[in-house]
């Protein structure tokens, strides 16, 4: 009986480990679009917006600007400028990233149901 308890549980971990990875890709994706859509900012060469990309690694995905990364926190925050100004900030990442957080949330416990 035991043997088939532990063959039951390691099947369900299997389909719920499965499921929480075609969750994470899928919503990966998703913030991906929502990013190459664009923000308040102005881009001048468009090589910002097209460089959003996905990278999976083991369990985890990430989310990345493969072309400019270095402006995502000099959009995302505002920074100084030569002349002691400040410019302004455009939260775009942070936007996406809220929606990431609820969504996972959301459809794990879609997926789980199932």
């Amino acid at each position: 009986m035991s043997d088939g308890i532990t063959k039951y549980l390691s099947e369900y971990t299997d389909e719920v480990v499965e499921a929480l990875d075609k969750t994470k890709q899928n919503v990966a994706k998703e913030a991906v679009q929502k990013l190459k859509q664009g923000g308040s900012y102005k881009d001048r060469t468009g090589k910002y917006t097209k460089g959003w990309k996905v990278t999976h690694q083991g369990t985890t995905y990430t989310v990345w600007n493969s072309k400019q990364w270095y402006l995502t926190h000099l959009l995302e925050n505002g920074h100084a400028t030569r002349n002691g100004k400040r410019t302004k900030a455009y939260p775009h990442i942070a936007v996406i990233d809220e929606w990431v957080a609820e969504e996972m949330v959301k459809r794990t416990e879609e997926a789980l149901k199932k």
